[in-house]
């Protein structure tokens, strides 16, 4: 198994897969400024024949968030901390804005920016024992760098009565939320990424990232607001070379063409 660099992230490829995991398990994966740059790096690297990005932590907890000691800077350089926020904040955007299906294995716990990095999963696995919270309001911060994911993902009233809060919830709870797609066991949870991993890969490539980009797109906007760029989807996947090839495959075997 490959070996961290100094930057705590591990970064692997196999089965078209870009897999990153958080390697800072001293710091129960707390991001700092090395780590959250060598995500951007490696993000940078997706290559085209990559069909999704995995992120996981390694040891005992998924993310704690950011490391504070890195993170709330000099008591006298509001400068450093600005400088700090807006790392985090483009960081969070590169996952954002991955062109391929973003897959989050969650294990152990998911405080504050790892809560974050689960809200931004198109699809988020979680272990049984999985807990989740957002804890910033326990040291006088607000989670104001995940709080745009998070609100996508479970909604702005659950979200700011669970920001206020700083309740600890587990794996189920956040499910029910939204906030994660599937909870198993922690025995079963690499096989199950596995087979997620596996799911996604059987869709043809262009429309797996046409999917994503055009749901992106319409995401908040009314149905009738978003009937141009529907239009524009399907027409644009409907000349595409590889679909209709699989369009005719699927017609040939259906005794259709």
């Amino acid at each position: 198994m490959p070996r961290p660099g100094e930057n705590g992230l591990r970064v692997e490829r196999r089965g078209g897969v870009l897999r990153l995991t958080l390697a800072r398990p001293e710091r129960r994966n707390a991001f700092d400024g090395a780590l959250l740059d060598a995500l951007e790096d490696a993000l940078r690297t997706l290559e085209p024949g990559e069909r999704a990005v995995l992120l996981a932590g390694e040891g005992d907890a998924f993310c704690a968030g950011a490391d504070l000691r890195w993170f709330a800077g000099a008591d006298d350089d509001r400068a450093e901390r600005r400088g700090e926020a807006l790392r985090v904040s483009r960081a969070f955007a590169a996952l954002d804005a991955l062109p391929v299906p973003l897959v989050v294995r969650i294990h152990g716990a998911a405080v504050g920016g790892g809560v974050g990095l689960a809200a931004l999963a198109d699809v988020a696995i979680a272990a049984e024992d999985a807990t989740f919270q957002l804890a910033e309001v326990r040291v006088g911060l607000v989670p104001a760098m995940v709080a745009p994911y998070v609100v996508r993902r479970i909604g702005p009233a659950r979200t700011r009565a669970w920001a206020m809060s700083g309740e600890r919830i587990g794996a189920a709870r956040a499910a029910d939320w939204g906030l994660v797609d599937l909870v198993v066991s922690p025995a079963r949870l690499d096989a199950v990424v596995e087979e997620r991993l596996e799911a996604l890969r059987a869709g043809e490539p262009g429309a797996v990232r046409a999917i994503k980009a055009f749901l992106r797109g319409v995401e908040g906007r009314p149905a009738a607001d978003a009937a141009d760029a529907a239009v524009r989807a399907i027409s644009a996947r409907l000349a595409d070379p590889e679909a209709r090839r699989r369009i005719r495959a699927f017609l040939d075997r259906d005794g259709r063409g």
